[in-house]
């Protein structure tokens, strides 16, 4: 009895990770992420929502491995780390196809450099740490090495001008200034990029190229 359920959660598994295969998946994609609930994907969203239609909190970069796609992401609980689609809460992933094809395929190398990296709480440039888009930023490089996108002065306040609690409660055990203006970046930033050409949403994407 336990192997028949086994294999019926297998099954049921598989049919949503294989359903909807009309966006192809190529190595460095990207996947952008809708606030699920979290204290932090309301901030990150709140702070930097741009479009009245489209809102992101997280972003991710898809790798190919063994026939199944997965996301390299930088995650608070994990810091860098290679994540299976479909396992993750969110339930859309809204993919971009990124235009520049040798920055798009290098990304993926880039970015197992950084694996096991930590989270960077710190939002900060160069500190051994890596935040989402951070990541993405670090790794989408031109063939001459420079960075694909380019870095905007960071904004943590309200769309009202006030800076949220949430913000002073997370700088401030960590002992440093809320980096307001800094240069850096967001999902909802590089979504708005000339360098992304929008796919499609997709639940669970096996489809590959």
């Amino acid at each position: 009895m336990k192997r028949w359920t086994v294999v019926c959660v297998i099954f049921c598994f598989s049919a949503l990770l294989f359903s909807s295969c009309r966006v192809t998946l190529r190595n460095g994609d990207l996947v952008f992420f809708q606030p699920a609930g979290s204290d932090l994907e309301k901030a990150i969203s709140l702070s930097t929502r741009t479009d009245t239609t489209l809102n992101f909190c997280h972003v991710g970069i898809v790798e190919i491995l063994d026939g199944f796609p997965y996301v390299i992401e930088a995650v608070p609980e994990g810091g860098v780390e290679r994540t299976l689609m479909g396992s993750h809460s969110h339930e859309t992933y809204f993919i971009y196809r990124v235009r520049h094809r040798y920055a798009a395929r290098n990304a993926v190398v880039l970015a197992w450099e950084h694996l096991g990296e930590p989270y960077d709480f710190y939002f900060q440039h160069d500190n051994g740490r890596m935040y989402c888009s951070e990541l993405v930023w670090e790794c989408c490089r031109k063939r001459d090495g420079s960075h694909l996108f380019s870095a905007q002065p960071m904004n943590f306040k309200s769309p009202d001008g006030t800076m949220p609690a949430y913000w002073v409660e997370w700088f401030t055990p960590l002992g440093v200034p809320i980096p307001q203006g800094e240069p850096g970046t967001n999902p909802n930033g590089l979504a708005q990029s000339k360098h992304l050409r929008f796919l499609g949403t997709r639940r669970y994407e096996t489809c590959i190229d």
